[in-house]
């Protein structure tokens, strides 16, 4: 099945506090990835170094899909 997501980096400050006030704490970057419809439904967070590990790390977890990402 193919699917299409959304992954973008969460803005974090100083502190590890995102826009909303939701506290992460420090370290990698952080992600977030969710798919466009269809019948694989997800809200995924994960912290990566880069954009491109984020990826892997999402085709590693849903390796039943072949998954792609909107620019």
């Amino acid at each position: 099945m193919k699917i299409k997501c959304t992954l973008r980096k969460v803005r974090l400050n100083q502190g590890g506090y995102d826009s909303r006030g939701s506290y992460w704490g420090s370290g990698a970057p952080l992600w977030w990835c969710t798919p466009d419809g269809g019948e694989l439904q997800f809200d995924e967070y994960l912290r990566a170094p880069t954009r491109e590990v984020a990826k892997l790390m999402i085709r590693e977890k849903y390796k039943d899909h072949e998954i792609t990402f909107y620019n």
